[in-house]
């Protein structure tokens, strides 16, 4: 698991130990009711999109999009196959905003990152998946989107072996024994089954990282991720 119950305290403020290996925080961005106030309908040079859980998949970031009409549909498979087609939002928010809360106050100051990682908030056992990890580029991020905060000593390599021990079928199969509700809380996604990062060989990274980035690394607005990997830019 992420953590012991009794460390959730540690892990809320920032406190790296051997209970949470992976140096984790937890956190929501903005709401979208109590900070609707922030939410502009037509983007600005200063502005970056707010990305809803349900415009994203496992390694998919682009899986449903915005319309004209203020409806989401499913991205097609020849807009995927376009590197530079991007998911519309509903709202964007200015780019201040999202910096300022990602970086945290003076007792908790954390680096911007490249991209960001999170989950769908909203689930139930009876789904095909019951717990849905992506990687998105740096966005605003609605709650429904909870965010998975990295201390900065975590190797990027490791963060994207994590993010493959999140989508795992046997991380879902546990998932689905511990979820009685249509939520995926804090308190259940650190009881969830997670490897330390000492788990991991040089070997099991080599493995790992190249097939997550050939699903994850579809399009330019992600190549933070591709950049940060840890993995050469000429290995295919």
């Amino acid at each position: 698991m992420l953590i012991r119950e009794k460390d959730v305290n540690a892990v809320e403020h920032g406190n790296l130990d051997s209970s949470n290996p992976w140096g984790i925080q937890f956190m929501t961005m903005f709401h979208m009711s109590d900070d609707s106030d922030l939410f502009k309908n037509e983007p600005t040079t200063d502005e970056l999109p707010l990305y809803e859980a349900k415009m994203m998949h496992q390694f998919d970031h682009r899986w449903a999009t915005y319309t004209d009409s203020g409806n989401t549909v499913d991205v097609t498979a020849n807009q995927k196959r376009d590197v530079n087609f991007t998911v519309k939002p509903r709202y964007w928010i200015d780019k201040n905003e999202v910096l300022e809360r990602i970086e945290g106050d003076e007792y908790n100051k954390r680096p911007i990152p490249k991209y960001l990682m999170g989950w769908r908030d909203i689930t139930n056992a009876t789904n095909k998946r019951t717990v849905i990890v992506c990687v998105i580029p740096l966005s605003d991020v609605g709650n429904n989107m909870p965010l998975i905060i990295f201390n900065q000593n975590i190797k990027p390599e490791y963060r994207i072996a994590l993010y493959s021990n999140f989508n795992t079928i046997v991380f879902d199969f546990v998932a689905r024994q511990k979820t009685g509700g249509s939520h995926v809380n804090y308190f259940l996604l650190k009881q969830f089954p997670v490897l330390p990062p000492n788990a991991y060989s040089q070997n099991d990274i080599d493995f790992i990282v190249p097939r997550v980035l050939e699903l994850t690394y579809t399009a330019v607005d992600i190549i933070p991720l591709r950049k940060t990997s840890g993995i050469a830019q000429t290995q295919k």
